[in-house]
């Protein structure tokens, strides 16, 4: 059955409201997903199971019909459809391109996750390698979405959040927790579309989704809030930006820029949570120094904790992602030319009263795996854990002292 990729259209509330209904009903969410799937990193193994289809045996109940049609990306007999959705319901997936029908078979040209409650739409993790489609597609949900959904303090009640490079919107949605007002920005028209479905999928209200580059559809506004997961692959053949996952060169390209705008754009005590690789290059500075050179003013303004884990294996395979441009041993020759090691995790960064500011680098302290069986991360980033950090920097300076 071929494909038609064109981004999922809204329908009347009605439907949509039913659709999620019919989802939550089926228990669509991360622990009965991982108890079908199994689990990778401690998540739900949404990427779909390591092991051939046919060694899990047919679909045999309604929740294995879902996984088999919106994560496993099967096709799934009319008939067997029939069993879990009704005619109705059926007619609304349709109509919101959300399955196509050939004959008596069903195949959905999107993948569909649950995400805290939510659910998102994203496009397909995987086309055919002799068939891809020429357009920027909108990343799925990889552990690294839910690693960044996860840190986010949400018991603080903030008046303004951002997310940049929004994507589907997922960061954007689960700031609506807790936030007054939400913005998602990007530069892909289709993210824009595939993002504002999401928000009347999962019927929200306060948020807005605007179409640009990074700050400049949020021009002179500030936020309590600023989340990011920007591309970070470093691509010497792909300009950052124009697709989701090249970071130019370095792989930092517009990951400085988002650092670099927090001056204009974070309030006092404010915070931000970038999740990214940090590529250190072996002709370069220290993260530490790139930091203080991004943030306007230095580190003196910013509390800054950089919890990461050693990525060596991103020299063998820098993505898991088959599609990427260029031929792999063309890839790796260029990152051990350029790079001495790779890291992988979240910056977290804090304002602060000019003079006050401290820097940690270094890895989580929490306990593997990091996720439970609900998905829900066991180290958020609060501002007890800026406070925490602070006072280890400043007990260590004590005891150097001595």
């Amino acid at each position: 059955m071929g494909l038609r990729i064109s981004p999922p259209v809204p329908v009347a509330a009605p439907l949509m409201d039913g659709i999620v209904k019919k989802l939550k009903q089926l228990n669509f969410d991360e622990r009965h997903c991982g108890a079908r799937l199994g689990y990778f990193e401690g998540l739900p193994d949404f990427a779909g199971p390591r092991v051939p289809r046919p060694f899990l045996g047919p679909a045999s109940d309604a929740l294995d019909v879902v996984l088999a049609l919106f994560l496993l990306n099967e096709e799934v007999p009319y008939d067997q459809m029939l069993e879990v959705f009704t005619e109705a319901e059926l007619y609304a997936l349709q109509a919101m391109s959300l399955i196509q029908v050939s004959h008596d078979w069903i195949r959905s040209p999107i993948n569909l996750f649950p995400c805290s409650g939510h659910f998102l739409v994203t496009d397909l993790r995987v086309f055919p390698r002799n068939n891809l489609p020429e357009f920027n597609r909108i990343m799925w949900l990889h552990p690294e979405s839910y690693m960044l959904a996860g840190v986010v303090d949400r018991t603080v009640r903030v008046h303004k959040a951002l997310d940049l490079g929004t994507g589907s919107g997922i960061h954007a949605l689960k700031a609506t927790q807790h936030s007054d007002e939400v913005i998602g920005v990007d530069i892909n028209p289709r993210a824009i579309a595939f993002s504002t479905f999401n928000q009347r999928l999962n019927n929200i209200k306060n948020v807005e989704f605007r179409l640009g580059d990074l700050y400049g559809p949020v021009a002179g506004m500030k936020f309590d809030l600023i989340v990011a997961n920007p591309p970070f692959n470093p691509m010497p053949s792909v300009k950052a930006g124009t697709d989701y996952y090249s970071g130019g060169s370095s792989g930092e390209e517009i990951l400085s820029r988002i650092i670099s705008g927090l001056d204009e754009h974070l309030t006092e005590d404010g915070i931000c949570h970038i999740i990214t690789l940090l590529c250190h290059q072996k002709k370069g500075p220290t993260y530490r120094e790139k930091l203080d050179h991004w943030l306007i003013g230095g580190l003196k303004y910013f509390d800054v904790m950089a919890h990461v884990a050693d990525q060596s294996l991103y020299f063998r395979n820098p993505s898991s992602d088959y599609f990427l441009n260029g031929p792999i041993a063309e890839r790796e020759a260029f990152l051990r030319s350029e790079f001495s090691r790779f890291e992988f995790g979240v910056i977290s960064i804090r304002r602060r009263p000019a003079g006050d500011g401290h820097y940690y680098h270094g890895p989580t302290r929490s306990p593997l795996p990091l996720f439970d069986q609900d998905a829900r991360i066991r180290f958020p980033i609060t501002r007890l854990a800026f406070e925490e950090s602070r006072n280890e920097f400043h007990n260590s300076l004590v005891a150097a002292g001595d």
